[in-house]
């Protein structure tokens, strides 16, 4: 486990900022809680503290792979052109 957990249900967590409306949120979690009741949580915690629009996509996988060069995993990137 690299990034910690909540609830014992995130073990690995990273947000990618697009644009400056838009986020991906790549997650690795307890599949036993379900994709989609973890998505409408986080949307009500994040709703009220989230200033102006923002859209985000959810991307659920196995494992997040470190940076080759640090060998961490930053827990935000920002790719905002």
């Amino acid at each position: 486990m690299v990034n910690g957990y909540y609830q014992n249900v995130i073990y690995q967590f990273q947000a990618v900022q697009k644009s400056a409306s838009q986020m991906e949120l790549f997650i690795v979690m307890d599949e036993e809680f379900g994709r989609e009741k973890f998505m409408q949580l986080y949307r009500n915690v994040i709703q009220g503290t989230v200033v102006g629009d923002m859209d985000f996509a959810f991307a659920f996988s196995d494992g997040i792979r470190p940076h080759s060069d640090t060998g961490k995993i930053k827990w935000f990137v920002n790719e905002m052109e």
